[in-house]
């Protein structure tokens, strides 16, 4: 196998090529990491390994290295990166960490166009907005590069590691010095699919849209007349967050406020929402969060 060492440091990889910019490195070739590209062929190399490197580049030098990386690798080799977590003290206060690049569970989404990940659950890096784990056209800008994360593992400080897969991602998304360090190993994916076509489907259809957001307001309204008929009933707690605990349905109905939808410019699908200027999206976010609420009162409801 051909392994290489990119930013070796005095630690090289037994049996590969290292790679550094610094004289006291433990370097079989001495290059300049953020400009320049890597001395080898095309998908000449079997394992790319980089360890505590790409933080220390410039964003354009991380940008480099990630073409680089992609570039040499086989299609069926491995491309591993450890860098230090994000939200951890000492990486953030680092004076030689040039990038602050946030280095955590989502930073490969940005190289991917996959809808999900074969390393992480959907609930790790799923959102409202951003449901599929793939951005890599978030920027509009053809990057060239398909990266699939195969796995990622997390070295945590303490006793965090014998904690829940539950626990450690709540700690992750709220805290600071959870994780120490994260590993990536990943797979181009070649040749890398190209920018998708806009076809008839992906164009927004304003007349489409605003007929959903008239139905979606009727169903609000019916949603609202079930309820309503059932206010006498009991309520149970919900199952996932124990909420609605000693809550009758009037009590509930009363507190929760549902968006008022009207239509402003018909030509833009711009709406005014409780009296606020909004973008027909946001209509629809809007009406989905109150059907959503709605839908777990409803699934709550203990037959008489």
């Amino acid at each position: 196998m051909k392994l290489i060492d990119v930013g070796c440091g005095r630690k090289k990889i037994p049996g590969s090529i290292g790679i550094d910019f610094s004289d006291y490195a433990d370097i079989d070739i001495k290059l300049d990491l953020n400009s320049s590209p890597l001395p080898f062929e095309d998908n000449s190399i079997d394992f790319v390994h980089s360890s505590h490197c790409l933080e220390h580049l410039t964003l354009v030098g991380f940008m480099n290295m990630v073409r680089q990386f992609y570039r040499v690798c086989k299609p069926d080799g491995t491309i591993f990166i450890a860098v230090p977590y994000f939200h951890s003290s000492a990486n953030i206060a680092n004076p030689f960490h040039n990038n602050k690049i946030c280095f955590n569970e989502h930073t490969f989404r940005f190289f991917s166009s996959e809808a999900t990940c074969p390393a992480l659950e959907p609930s790790v890096y799923s959102s409202p907005s951003c449901p599929q784990w793939g951005l890599r056209y978030s920027a509009n800008e053809e990057l060239g590069v398909e990266l699939r994360l195969n796995k990622i593992e997390m070295v945590y400080f303490g006793d965090h590691e014998s904690k829940s897969d539950t626990v450690k991602a709540e700690l992750r998304r709220t805290q600071s010095n959870v994780v120490e360090n994260i590993h990536y190993w990943l797979k181009p994916i070649k040749p890398a699919p190209e920018r998708f076509q806009y076809t008839e489907m992906e164009v927004i259809d304003l007349v489409e849209k605003m007929s959903f957001i008239q139905d979606q307001a009727e169903y609000l309204e019916g949603q609202m007349q079930y309820l309503a008929a059932h206010e006498h009933c009991q309520i149970a707690p919900d199952s996932k967050t124990g909420n609605f605990k000693g809550r009758s349905i009037s009590g509930l109905l009363d507190e929760l406020k549902l968006p008022v939808v009207l239509i402003a410019v018909r030509e833009s699908g711009l709406y005014l929402i409780d009296g606020h200027l909004s973008p027909y999206y946001e209509a629809i976010r809007k009406q989905d969060e109150t059907i959503q609420s709605l839908r777990r009162i409803i699934d709550s409801i203990v037959p008489s």
